[in-house]
């Protein structure tokens, strides 16, 4: 694949502690600063009887997808390199003590269980995807928003949410491309020459070759936030071995 670009029209970062996207901009543009915190409470727009269903890693990435307040016909893509991890180690720990888990649990454990939930709330019964790609999941999820907006007829913007939530101890490694808790950005995308006034535009690059002993280490979903918010121009997404450049821009 060669390298194509995307405008992104509408863009919300999140963590469980803070929803204000003013902080989000001040924290992306000062370097070494804490991640920020809202002085009041983040709430959750998903309704109540669906939402006791979700854990905070849930709520956090369909709360970000609400902001950008899909349309009922847009694509949804969901990329979560672990998805719903912390409920996924709970349902391991029940296994190994109890031998066996909560049919329940396990249904809202799937790597697609929050963006369904999306999709019955917003009434959206246009096919929505769910990515995993390890530290190449924000790659993915850009790479199959192209795809969908190429190949899609009458396609002319998806939505991509990507969540990832903190690694239980006990699986946690060096090296490990996780978040610090429920953390989510999500994006309306669409082509440039669809929005020329959009936000601003994503240039997407495959490195030629792979991955050399130059490219920077594995971002995390945090350094991606703070891409997107503008505070760096571009990021490397990468495995290892295969791996994007990412470069933020303007029209």
């Amino acid at each position: 694949m060669t390298s194509f670009t995307l405008a992104c029209t509408a863009l919300s970062l999140r963590t469980d502690v803070c929803s204000d996207q003013e902080l989000w901009q001040r924290w992306a543009h000062e370097e070494n600063a804490p991640l920020p915190a809202s002085d009041t409470p983040v709430g959750c727009p998903v309704p109540a009887l669906l939402r006791r269903r979700m854990t905070p890693f849930g709520r956090v990435a369909l709360s970000a997808m609400a902001d950008i307040a899909p349309h009922a016909d847009e694509t949804l893509l969901f990329a979560s390199n672990w998805g719903d991890v912390t409920r996924g180690f709970a349902l391991h720990s029940a296994l190994a003590a109890e031998g066996e888990v909560s049919p329940a649990a396990f249904s809202s454990s799937v790597h697609n269980g929050s963006i369904a939930i999306a999709s019955i709330w917003q009434k959206n019964h246009t096919a929505y995807r769910a990515l995993s790609a390890g530290p190449c999941t924000a790659a993915a999820g850009l790479v199959e928003s192209f795809l969908t907006l190429k190949s899609t007829e009458g396609c002319g913007s998806v939505i991509l949410v990507r969540a990832e939530d903190a690694v239980p101890e006990l699986w946690h490694r060096p090296g490990l491309c996780d978040a610090s808790g429920p953390t989510a950005w999500a994006m309306r995308l669409t082509l440039p020459e669809l929005c020329p006034e959009a936000l601003f535009t994503i240039t997407v690059t495959p490195l030629a070759g792979g991955v050399d002993r130059n490219t920077p280490e594995c971002s995390t979903p945090i350094d991606e936030m703070r891409w997107l918010a503008g505070g760096i121009p571009e990021i490397t997404l990468h495995d290892g071995r295969r791996g994007w450049k990412c470069a933020r821009g303007f029209e």
